[in-house]
């Protein structure tokens, strides 16, 4: 156990493809690390999109009064997220994408 109290804790874990013999089967999960910070990039961004909220106020409100004054807001949809690398051809431009999807993206 953590014992984490009034800290931002994400935890990782990797999907077995394949048999590790004396620790997993494929199909099991395992333990990667547990971190006490906000989860990386646009995690943050994506859980606010996914759930309609905003988890900086929540976790302020879990720092200054010891709960979470931001009430929940009952939505709750899909996020993804998707990159490109410069180096790499693809078959859609950006603004092909923007052209197509625009209207339904969240963040650009």
């Amino acid at each position: 156990m953590l014992h984490v109290r009034s800290r931002w804790v994400h935890l990782c874990f990797l999907r077995v493809t394949e048999e590790k013999p004396g620790s997993a089967m494929p199909g099991d999960w395992l333990a990667l690390d547990a971190n006490m910070r906000p989860a990386d990039g646009y995690t943050p961004d994506l859980t606010n999109f996914a759930h309609s909220t905003d988890v900086y106020r929540i976790w302020a409100d879990m720092i200054t009064a010891d709960r979470r004054t931001l009430p929940d807001s009952g939505d709750h949809h899909w996020c993804v997220y998707a990159s490109r690398r410069d180096h790499h051809p693809y078959r859609h431009s950006h603004e092909d994408i923007l052209w197509a999807y625009g209207p339904r993206l969240a963040l650009c």
